[in-house]
């Protein structure tokens, strides 16, 4: 179960890596809201949205508990791409820390569990951090992330919760870094409130 609150620049030698280490940790330390349109590595370069909810087939339940799909997804706009879950730095970037993208479960309504986080595989991707291009493990274009969350049987022992009310959500924070094929950017956070009722 996941509980509430889990949660470069180019360079050209050995020294120069080291200098972008540096910047990087200067730039991650800046505010996390970077989201003003037109600002590059800003809200233009990668979006965050609910892509579905969706109630699993009968076969997939458990017990007693209701379980349903949130589909959450990050778009990116060309030429960019975000640090996986899993970030693999490669040994031309020893030293450099990388910001992981991330969905921190901030809140669930009463009677709600997220069971699992599943992240798609990363993909390949070049950029030119150094002298020579350079190939990354990264998130680009649309990537799904699949939560699954248990909707437990009333307390009361009586039926599943097969409805809830349009009012209960469920508060996600999801983190990521955008870059491109030369730079990477402030890291961003996001809020998603996402409504327990299923798609038809």
């Amino acid at each position: 179960m996941v509980a509430p609150g889990r949660f470069v620049r180019r360079a050209t030698t050995t020294t120069a890596v080291t200098a972008m280490t540096v910047v990087l940790a200067a730039v991650l330390a800046a505010p996390l809201d970077l989201s003003a349109q037109g600002v590059r590595g800003g809200a233009n370069s990668v979006r965050v949205r609910v892509a579905g909810v969706e109630r699993l087939a009968a076969q997939e339940t458990e017990g007693d508990a209701l379980l349903i799909e949130i589909r959450v997804a990050i778009d990116h706009a060309a030429g960019f791409h975000s640090w996986p879950d899993e970030p693999v730095v490669p040994p031309e970037l020893k030293g450099l820390n990388p910001i992981a993208t991330s969905i921190e479960v901030v809140s669930v309504p009463d009677g709600v569990e997220i069971e699992s986080i599943e992240w798609p595989d990363p993909v390949t991707v070049t950029v030119r951090y150094t002298s020579e291009p350079l190939d990354l493990l990264s998130f680009t274009d649309t990537i799904v992330a699949r939560l699954r969350a248990r909707l437990l049987p009333n307390r009361d022992g009586g039926a599943n919760r097969a409805t809830v009310s349009p009012d209960e959500r469920i508060e996600l924070r999801v983190q990521f870094q955008s870059c491109d094929e030369e730079y990477c950017y402030p890291p961003r956070r996001e809020t998603l409130l996402v409504p327990l009722t299923t798609d038809p």
